[in-house]
């Protein structure tokens, strides 16, 4: 089963291209995928980049469904979404559309977030995690007996 993890720093070239961490790389490798990304905008400000399997139960998911919220999000998520071959050193090119979309220009945060690889702004990351820490304090007060999974 596929679950990402783990926080990485790093920078983006000149051409946009962002070394995939290997431990992720491998994740999707030992799941059996295509070793490719799905990347479009995520919800908080980054960029998100999906494994071929979860990108389509994404897609499919918000495709069962009949909402108008349901319709908005596929229409942007599928629109804004790029494949993106993972090449032999590793990496990734960002299209300069999704670097600005996510005020991305060279300091990122890449992480693993269960189903999907988040990457951010270095900087808009740092202040996502100062004013979200009360936040995550709440949520994970509300895990009705499972606080030993903390």
């Amino acid at each position: 089963m596929l679950v990402f993890t783990g926080r990485y720093d790093y920078t983006i070239d000149d051409k946009g291209r962002l070394s995939v961490p290997a431990r992720l790389r491998d994740q999707v490798t030992r799941d059996g995928q295509p070793l490719s990304f799905f990347v479009t905008r995520g919800r908080m400000g980054q960029i998100s980049a999906y494994a071929e399997k979860e990108y389509n139960l994404l897609v499919d998911e918000l495709g069962s469904r009949t909402d108008e919220e349901a319709s908005l999000a596929l229409r942007s998520i599928t629109a804004d979404t790029e494949e993106c071959p993972v090449d032999g050193q590793g990496r990734i090119v960002l299209s300069q559309r999704l670097r600005d979309a996510a005020g991305i220009k060279r300091d990122v945060v890449v992480l693993g977030v269960s189903k999907r690889v988040e990457i951010w702004d270095k900087a808009r990351y740092e202040g996502y995690v100062k004013d979200g820490a009360p936040r995550i304090q709440g949520a994970t007060q509300s895990l009705k007996g499972r606080a030993d999974l903390l």
